[in-house]
């Protein structure tokens, strides 16, 4: 079975083929069993520590085809992990009720990538697409990928870098609002648990709308962001320093209100914050950090403009004052 394995991760089984592995794939709990862990190693596998280095990811998929049936497997899962810097990243695919009905039809499989508290993580999608994922973030995509859509769940912050495809615009769903484009390079905050939406565009153009209403839409250019205010999506010039600060990990804001930064700080390290002077939320601020920085050192650095204290009082709450 290794072979088929191997042809169906490079992409390279007919329509037939396909269909007859996943009929051996029902019918084997065991072998389904297999593939399912293949098919996590081979995301991760396209994690390298660099991007560019492909090179790596290729090697890292033949090691996984010849491990995949032996005994020490969990020990080389292990070592896998070791080398992408994601140790504590979660990756699950699921199968909705078997991959094919008995009428033949495929059936939506779906993969989700969880990134951890303080981590960030790099992904590249089917189509090529790549996209660096903030802390406490979710991103899902079907198996259908690239092929009929190119749609991805997004529940947390992502800088998105789009191949270009016109047939098949690139679409970030999250919350309410959905973000679609050809291809261009953007970010987008959406955190199912936080108030807080925004689209800031760096390259490119794309359009904003409500999941269930596209025809109010907004068109972003550069430099412009599109934010959510008192139930209406709007317009503006975006406040980010607009850099490659984005995928390198460096938050960096001009003109920001501390009910913005609080917003952005919550997310990333689910921290609770209590500030006791409500109009302490109207200061402004701006700066620059890396979201990798413990919260204590970000805080203490915005404390140096001389507007606020602060105190942890807990390991998820911290109040200002």
């Amino acid at each position: 079975m290794e072979e088929p394995f191997d042809k169906y991760f490079a992409d390279t089984l007919s329509e037939e083929e396909k269909k007859g592995l996943f009929r051996k794939l029902e019918q084997d709990p065991v072998l389904m069993k297999d593939f399912v862990r293949l098919h996590h190693l081979w995301v991760i596998a396209g994690m390298a520590p660099l991007e560019t280095d492909h090179a790596w990811s290729a090697r890292k998929i033949e090691e996984i085809y010849r491990q995949s049936r032996r005994t020490q497997t969990r020990r080389f899962i292990f070592s896998l992990l070791r080398y992408t810097a994601v140790v504590a990243l979660l990756i699950t695919t699921w199968l909705v009720a078997g991959y094919y009905q008995q009428t033949g039809e495929p059936k939506t499989a779906y993969t989700s990538i969880e990134v951890p508290k303080g981590q960030r993580v790099f992904v590249i999608l089917p189509d090529g697409s790549q996209a660096w994922l903030s802390s406490r973030t979710r991103l899902t995509y079907s198996n259908r990928f690239n092929e009929e859509e190119r749609t991805v769940e997004l529940d947390g912050e992502a800088f998105f870098m789009i191949e270009k495809n016109e047939e098949l615009p690139f679409i970030v769903s999250s919350k309410e609002y959905s973000v679609e484009v050809t291809g261009t390079k953007f970010n987008v905050f959406a955190y199912s648990d936080n108030d807080l939406f925004e689209t800031d565009l760096v390259e490119g153009s794309v359009w904003v709308y409500k999941s269930d209403d596209k025809a109010q839409q907004l068109q972003l250019f550069p430099n412009e962001q599109a934010y959510l205010s008192n139930g209406k999506i709007r317009k503006g010039l975006s406040k980010y320093v607009v850099t490659q600060d984005f995928s390198n990990g460096i938050f960096s804001f001009e003109d920001r209100t501390l009910q913005e930064i609080v917003n952005w700080l919550s997310a990333w390290y689910n921290i609770r914050f209590d500030v006791q002077q409500p109009d302490m939320l109207s200061y402004t601020f701006s700066g620059k950090f890396r979201q990798s920085d413990p919260i204590h050192t970000v805080l203490q650095a915005i404390k140096e403009t001389g507007k606020f204290n602060y105190r942890i009082v807990t390991e998820d709450k911290i109040e200002i004052f």
